[in-house]
């Protein structure tokens, strides 16, 4: 019996797409594409590596944290091969769509052999731009990379995997105070964050409190709480 018939069949196809054996293929994506993953996470990863061909070493697909978890993630390059390989692709192209020299949208479309009409698919930037560097920066290559993914996707019925931009609008971004909220702070001050101690932590302070005796007001404290309130200012002050 050779070693490989103990391999997973699983591992075996991911060092396949690695070009490499199963055991140096394993060892890379502990140390270097998924160092903090689970075992169920890389598990799940190398499945979707074998499913679609996708070799991380080469950044077709890499490990993204999202919400403490870890998601595969495939960026452009992942999702281009996923449709070369393909044995019914043809071809992709894409269509700006501007109105008075603006961009607006951008439609891909993905040619499949022997068929009349392509899938489509239709990004505006009014829905997806975001206010992060790239898109600020590269708007048009950002829309166009959106719509070759989505086309793509369609045209082949890809699911299980998503794209970078899709994953990082997964993440809950942190929390912008308004104007309003602002001005607020400004008047009446920013409170101070509320310490939460755990049961543990709380308990010597609840034992604390307890030992300490009962407050009695003093023969002074009562004479001045039943003197009358003044509402002049000058005399309140």
């Amino acid at each position: 019996m050779n070693e490989s018939d103990n391999i997973p069949a699983v591992w075996q196809r991911f060092g396949e797409v690695c070009g490499t054996s199963p055991h140096e293929a394993r060892r890379v994506l502990a140390e270097s594409v998924m160092p903090k993953g689970t075992d169920a996470e890389r598990l799940a990863f190398i499945a979707v590596c074998g499913q679609y061909g996708l070799n991380p070493l080469r950044k077709e697909i890499y490990a993204f944290p999202s919400q403490g978890k870890v998601v595969p993630v495939v960026g452009i390059d992942g999702w281009l091969a996923i449709a070369t390989r393909h044995p019914e692709h043809d071809a992709i192209e894409t269509e700006e769509i501007r109105e008075d020299g603006k961009l607006v949208a951008v439609k891909a479309l993905v040619w499949k052999k022997g068929s009349s009409r392509p899938t489509t698919a239709t990004e505006y930037l009014s829905e997806c731009q975001r206010p992060t560097q790239p898109w600020k920066q590269w708007p048009c290559r950002m829309l166009t990379t959106k719509a070759m993914i989505q086309a793509i996707r369609r045209a082949y019925a890809v699911s299980g995997i998503m794209e970078q931009d899709e994953a990082e609008r997964m993440t809950p971004e942190p929390r912008v105070a308004d104007a309003r909220a602002t001005n607020r702070e400004v008047l009446l001050g920013k409170p101070e964050p509320v310490e939460v101690l755990t049961p543990e932590e709380a308990a010597p302070v609840l034992d604390a409190i307890d030992a300490e005796p009962e407050y009695q007001p003093s023969v002074e404290d009562v004479a001045d709480w039943a003197k009358p309130v003044s509402r002049d200012p000058e005399v309140a002050q």
